[in-house]
């Protein structure tokens, strides 16, 4: 029984198909690993695009404060606030996506942190100036605006989000052709092994044809195999 088995497992048959077998397993595998890969590489792609729409958002909600504290400055009227009022609730949260996406870059958490600094402080300046506006009219808080260097302020945050983009930028280039040379990859590594495949599968049927021929060969030698042709020509 187990010989029979051992014959069975083990025949020719079975040697045959294994070069098949182990062609469609291992391009299998190696396909599975390359598109794990592949989706590691884009999942990456689309965090570097988180932090850059973060960092730009914060950056509109900082000007959108400034873009209120102004048209109230020169008008003061208290609907040119909404802007500015709007903005003191999403800045915070905005502050805290851009820190919570960079928290495994060292180099961004730095410029983060400045940011994070330098935000608050331009708050400060916006606040108090409102507040002088308010309450001292509209000369006194010009005055304060010079002397706080709103402007200059103001250009080292945009500073600040122009460096962080950038750094993001040229990692999502690198990031991008990781991707695309993923791609090729899969690519041609599906297309070796439809080849590869094509291949076995011509090496199995003519292993099989060989061996039918040599078993009709043993067949017709011992007697117990006749050609058609031969067949008919015997009877007549």
């Amino acid at each position: 029984m187990w010989t029979q088995i051992v014959k069975t497992v083990f025949g020719p048959m079975t040697l045959r198909v294994f070069p098949l077998a182990l062609v469609v397993m291992l391009g299998g595998y190696l396909s599975y690993r390359y598109n794990m890969i592949l989706k590691d590489n884009r999942d990456l792609v689309v965090h570097t695009y988180k932090v850059i729409f973060a960092i730009e958002r914060a950056l509109s909600d900082i000007q959108d404060a400034e873009t209120g504290q102004r048209g109230f400055i020169i008008t003061g009227e208290e609907t040119y606030l909404a802007p500015y009022e709007h903005a003191l609730r999403t800045i915070p949260e905005s502050l805290r996506e851009v820190r919570g996406l960079v928290l495994d870059r060292s180099e961004q958490l730095v410029c983060s942190d400045a940011l994070e600094t330098v935000v608050s402080k331009k708050l400060d300046e916006l606040n108090a100036t409102i507040i002088l506006r308010r309450e001292a009219g509209f000369d006194a808080a010009r005055t304060a605006i010079v002397k706080a260097e709103g402007k200059e302020s103001m250009d080292r945050v945009r500073l600040l989000a122009a460096q962080m983009i950038s750094i993001e930028t040229n990692l999502l280039a690198d990031r991008t052709s990781v991707v695309a040379r993923d791609e090729r990859n899969i690519l041609w590594l599906a297309l070796f092994f439809a080849v590869a495949s094509i291949a076995a599968r011509v090496l199995v049927a003519f292993a099989s044809a060989r061996t039918a021929r040599r078993h009709s060969a043993v067949l017709l030698v011992a007697g117990f195999f006749v050609p058609p042709a031969c067949e008919s020509w015997s009877r007549n």
